[in-house]
């Protein structure tokens, strides 16, 4: 990409695009190039690539050079139905570990036994439930979108610390929510 314009170079500077330049070296949005001074950007070169930020490692994923389990190089899909579920029965369900009151975790595993199973298999989905359980919220938006301030969570954080966590549009945080809502169809304590 050959950048000849001044102003494009200069909105690219002021956008925080071009984050670095030394020798003629700029990296641009991740991806290093290398140019003669600043007057024009070309191409990237293994010099210039050493000196751009890893946007990987930003992101918390795999860069496409890793090696993946099954020996290449693309990641697979998560495989839902490779699972395990933590117990296989209601008895199993209320004797599983969690910060949920007990007699709110009998009427979920009573009530809801097919949802709490998966959640209890996915460790963020168990953190989202536990901390809405914890402080008392029971949907979307006294959870995540608009937590109040109360007796149980003074500062008004709700759970959006285990949401992001997982992802806001994460299974897990999907289960959380279906869990809440039977609760309160359910009537759980």
């Amino acid at each position: 990409m050959l950048l000849t314009h001044p102003m494009q170079r200069r909105f690219l500077r002021r956008a925080g695009w071009i984050v670095a330049s030394a020798a003629g070296v700029f990296s641009l949005g991740g991806c290093a190039t290398a140019g003669s001074g600043g007057d024009d950007i070309g191409m990237s070169t293994a010099a210039a690539a050493s000196t751009a930020p890893d946007i990987f490692a930003k992101l918390g994923i795999a860069p496409p050079s890793s090696t993946f389990a099954d020996g290449g190089a693309t990641p697979q899909p998560f495989a839902y139905d490779e699972v395990q579920a933590p117990y296989s029965d209601a008895a199993g369900c209320k004797a599983f570990s969690s910060q949920t009151a007990q007699a709110t975790r009998d009427c979920l595993c009573d009530n809801c036994f097919a949802l709490e199973q998966q959640c209890d298999a996915l460790d963020h989905c168990i953190e989202i439930v536990d901390c809405g359980n914890r402080i008392g919220c029971t949907d979307a938006y006294s959870c995540y979108l608009t937590p109040a301030k109360s007796a149980a969570d003074p500062t008004g954080a709700g759970c959006v610390t285990e949401i992001d966590s997982a992802g806001n549009g994460s299974v897990s945080a999907a289960l959380s929510l279906q869990i809440q809502q039977c609760r309160a169809t359910s009537k759980c304590p």
